[in-house]
């Protein structure tokens, strides 16, 4: 028989030498070796920064020093100990205790270690801190059982094997009761296919999230209307089923179907923009103005809308306009927009919303058609200037005139002063007939009610004026454009402008031209060899202005005027050495919805 005790000591410490590399700890875990009885038999750097003993008192301690009490008392320790040597593994999660009592979260492993001749020779101790971990768990916990939402795992059948807490306060349902049972019974009739179809939907597609909204009925009876969404879960094994995120939004509903009937029920357009000029929803007023639709407008620039496509500057000013009002600045003007009624006037203002911080959030656009309004009282106040002025200046050369044929012999000369008198008279006569054809245009808002072809119109206006002057000379080309509709009262504003021409032209031809210039806008025009329309003249077509100092000499240009703004057009005058050119542009339809000719 042979001594080998210092042998096999020896062997140890070759042992222990060898495995210092591994025991060296790092940040994620530490590694000792402890014998069969849980006794440290190494101890590292980091072993000593994590446990906070020194070595020399370390050496030879138990393990169980490393367990709480409670875990003492369990005789934990010892179970580790025996798992590891039985399935040669063994580990928990769970708190362990320093040196000064303090505790860290961690994950604890033990492994059985021998030699090549399989002769034991103790365990591996694994110790990973799990204390960042632990928390963001908990984090997590708290997310879930303290949030506003509402959190269950329904399995394929629709049965509820989870539940989240907050659906006790969010719902009154006792999470512990819910389960087993089939979520569906919850949902109200009307909706629960909608949401069967989603959680089918998700089963088939692993990769699903599908947005959802229903009514769900709460402990008390109660339904309410729920937003939620679906996610499949069925992969991560943790989880294993469909995912259901749910949140009450009753309220929120019912104040969202208040601000849309405030919202739509005002009579001025409306529009929510983001602060870079985006849409974010136009009011049933805003729609109807501009013939859009909602969900196409929907992030789109205001600024590129149909709305500024009659002008450039106008389009660049209320993008001046957006960026004023997205730093904080009231906007407030007025200008000229295109609608689903032609060019219109409106009154605009941009809002910006200010955010709890003082930042900007939100712009609100509003708007008011002004153009009636302004027409009108354009229209009156011109008519009764021009009416008042040539009225004071005829009555002046009537009383003038008809001095004169007291003072005269009878040689001739009194005849050729009636005929003056008769003249004027008779320009008073086509005056208080164009006054009563503004009026009714005033009064009955004559604008697209009735419509009749282009070329119908047109060809009544070059009868109307041959009729009238037999040797007048009018040339007129109107091909491709005799299929679209305009509102019947255009046919006075060419019948006007024609007369107009011819008794300019003195003899020499008047050319009248259509053209297509898009699929909204046809434009007409009007060329004639004359001396040139007179500024005063020219400054009515245009802009409707007058000054105190420059009148037009009759009403029949101003009724050509309020005839095309009235129908959301527009008219300009180009005056040349050689003659006149007037341009008119006019809103059409299409053919599929013209109504019969002349109707």
């Amino acid at each position: 028989m042979t001594d080998i005790t210092d042998q096999k000591q020896h062997q140890r410490e070759l042992e222990r030498e060898r495995s210092k590399p591994l025991t060296e700890s790092t940040d994620e875990y530490t590694l000792l070796i402890v014998d069969e009885d849980g006794v440290v038999q190494t101890w590292s750097a980091g072993a000593r920064d994590r446990f906070g003993y020194d070595t020399e008192a370390a050496i030879g301690m138990s393990i169980d020093r490393f367990y709480p009490e409670r875990d003492r008392e369990d005789e934990l320790p010892d179970r580790l100990l025996g798992q590891a040597r039985i399935a040669k593994e063994g580990g928990h999660e769970g708190w362990l205790l320093r040196a000064d009592g303090s505790r860290f979260y961690a994950d604890i492993r033990y492994a059985p270690l021998g030699t090549d001749d399989g002769e034991f020779h103790g365990y591996a101790m694994i110790v990973r801190d799990q204390i960042e971990r632990r928390r963001q768990r908990r984090r997590t916990e708290l997310f879930v059982e303290e949030s506003g939402d509402a959190i269950a795992v329904l399995d394929t059948d629709g049965a509820l094997t989870c539940v989240s807490s907050s659906a006790e306060q969010v719902f009154g349902y006792d999470p512990e009761r819910l389960a087993g049972e089939s979520f569906f019974d919850y949902i109200h009739a009307e909706s629960r296919e909608v949401l069967m179809e989603a959680v089918h939907r998700c089963i088939d597609d692993p990769n699903s999230s599908i947005r959802i909204e229903c009514r769900l009925q709460v402990a008390d009876g109660e339904w309410r209307n729920v937003e939620g969404l679906c996610q499949n879960t069925l992969g991560d094994n943790a989880i294993d089923g469909i995912l259901f995120y749910f949140r009450d939004v009753t309220e929120i509903k019912e104040r969202t179907r208040r601000f849309e009937g405030i919202f739509n029920q005002t009579f001025q357009f409306t529009v929510l923009l983001n602060t870079d000029g985006t849409v974010l929803e136009m009011n049933d007023a805003a729609l109807a103005f501009s013939d859009l639709n909602s969900g196409e407008m929907e992030g789109e620039a205001f600024a590129e809308l149909p709305l500024w496509r009659h002008s450039e500057q106008n389009r660049k000013r209320v993008v001046e306009a957006l960026d004023r009002a997205a730093r904080g600045n009231l906007v407030r003007y007025e200008t000229k927009v295109t609608g689903a009624k032609g060019i219109r006037m409106i009154d605009l203002s941009i809002k910006p919303v200010l955010s709890s911080d003082g930042r900007v959030s939100l712009l609100v656009f509003e708007a008011c058609d002004i153009t009636d309004q302004q027409r009108r009282g354009q229209h009156l106040a011109v008519l009764e200037r021009v009416m008042r002025h040539n009225i004071r200046n005829d009555l002046t050369k009537l009383y003038g005139w008809t001095q004169m044929l007291y003072e005269l012999s009878d040689d001739g000369e009194g005849a050729e002063i009636y005929a003056t008198v008769r003249d004027i008279l008779n320009k008073w006569e086509e005056m208080t007939e164009q006054v009563q054809q503004i009026k009714q245009l005033l009064e009955v808002q004559v604008t697209q009610e009735t419509k009749k072809s282009l070329g119908a119109a047109v060809r009544a206006a070059v009868k109307g004026v041959r009729e009238s002057d037999p040797d007048s000379d009018i040339t007129v080309d109107i091909r491709g454009v005799t299929d679209v509709d305009v509102p019947t009262i255009v046919e006075e504003a060419i019948e006007e402008l024609l007369s107009n021409a011819v008794e300019a032209s003195d003899d020499t031809p008047v050319t009248l031209t259509c053209d297509r210039s898009s699929e909204v806008w046809v434009e007409l025009s009007i060329q004639d060899d004359g001396p040139g329309l007179p500024e005063a003249e020219a400054s009515v077509l245009e802009s409707g202005e007058e000054t105190p100092l420059s009148h037009g000499q009759g009403l029949g240009l101003w009724l050509v005027r309020m005839i095309v703004t009235e129908i959301g057009g527009d008219v300009s005058a180009s005056v040349r050495d050689d003659g006149t050119g007037i341009t008119v542009r006019i809103p059409v339809e299409s053919p599929s919805s013209k109504l019969p000719e002349g109707q």
